[in-house]
């Protein structure tokens, strides 16, 4: 747990109450019945990334703070107060290694502690899919139009962590978090900003460890999911469309799902349905010989 600075709390906040009162030096304060600004405390643990953890807020249950894993310790009146609509900050301090954030509902995307090297798992997978497909279109048009004012105002998603899609099932509501100042690659809405809901980061990993039966019903579920974004983006006068198959360019492993590409040759069983993966062809080692010829035509 962060440790909070208690030393200049109080007379930090008497100095406070004396600027915003114009109070004679000699007054003296009763520190009890002190009124000052407001002092955000991290409560219980919500979620947490590679780069920081967020908790509830003591005494505040509609905001979350933000605290970057380099801090150990801070004084709650270095706070200053923000009003950023767009990431939803109300206070900030520390170069913003600490926010505090109005609170987002919906729960992460393929549950809490989301980790790139875990083995996903293909229930979670299938019930994440249902859950999907109950939503209705108007959830998918204002994540669209939340992702171009996000980008008009000069931040970018994190495409990779399906944790930073909060999805209210009961409200049909997709929210985002985790916003930060930067340029994005495709700097309006394309297919890609879809790739987190299918947990597009560990979608071969899921293949390889299932059975044939599980990776045709996955393909399909990729598949249907794409299709329909593809509608919804017409009727917003987007191409959505996941790009086809390219064997010049190193393209993501869902644009091989999505076209039917992946051959079962692909992978390799611990159960042994399939062979081993014949040498020089599948999906790892196309990246391996696309790897190569970069590094070659760099002068590696």
């Amino acid at each position: 747990m962060l440790k909070i600075c208690t030393k200049c709390l109080i007379p930090g906040a008497i100095s406070l109450a004396r600027k915003g009162r114009r109070l004679p030096l000699d007054v003296k304060i009763d520190p009890k019945t002190l009124e000052y600004n407001p002092v955000f405390k991290p409560a219980e643990y919500v979620n947490g990334g590679i780069s920081s953890r967020v908790y509830d807020v003591e005494g505040y249950p509609n905001l979350v703070i933000r605290i970057s894993h380099c801090l150990e310790k801070y004084c709650p009146l270095k706070l200053k107060r923000a009003n950023n609509p767009i990431t939803g900050t109300i206070a900030s301090g520390y170069n913003e290694e600490i926010t505090v954030m109005k609170k987002l509902s919906g729960s992460p995307l393929y549950g809490k502690r989301w980790d790139s090297r875990d083995t996903p798992d293909i229930d979670e997978f299938r019930r994440t899919l249902t859950m999907l497909s109950d939503l209705p279109d108007s959830a998918f048009e204002k994540y669209i139009d939340d992702v171009a004012k996000i980008r008009e105002n000069g931040y970018k998603l994190d495409l990779v962590n399906p944790n930073n899609l909060l999805i209210d099932f009961e409200k049909g509501e997709i929210n985002i978090c985790d916003l930060s100042k930067g340029h994005n690659f495709k700097n309006y809405p394309n297919a890609g900003d879809f790739y987190p809901f299918l947990d597009a980061e560990r979608l071969f990993q899921l293949m390889e460890n299932s059975t044939v039966a599980e990776r045709q019903e996955i393909t399909r579920g990729v598949q249907s999911f794409f299709d329909r974004i593809k509608e919804i983006g017409k009727r917003k006068g987007l191409d959505l469309r996941v790009e086809a198959e390219d064997e010049n360019k190193l393209q993501d492993f869902i644009v091989h799902v999505y076209n039917g590409a992946v051959k079962e040759n692909q992978f390799k069983l611990k159960d042994k349905i399939t062979k081993n993966m014949t040498p020089k062809k599948g999906f790892l080692e196309k990246i391996k010989g696309l790897y190569e010829i970069n590094k070659k035509k760099a002068g590696l």
